[in-house]
């Protein structure tokens, strides 16, 4: 009877362990062309953001002079 109930077990660790390998064989690696290329378009975005904002901290003269501490 021990011998069958560990049979069992290991087999049901056999299916669960195949389970587990189908369900994230099956979700894999879902980056498709049009996501890497919203990815691209969403990092210059980001990269012109980070620019103009660099400009006009130049042009208004905001933070350019590094951080000021307050001593109490």
């Amino acid at each position: 009877m021990l011998a069958m109930a560990k049979q069992r077990v290991q087999i049901g660790v056999v299916v669960a362990v195949a389970l587990v390998v189908a369900v994230l064989g099956a979700a894999g690696p879902t980056v498709s062309a049009q996501s890497v290329s919203d990815m691209e378009q969403r990092d210059r975005l980001i990269a012109d953001q980070e620019n103009l904002l660099n400009t006009y901290r130049c042009l208004f003269g905001v933070d350019v002079a590094g951080p000021r501490f307050l001593v109490i």
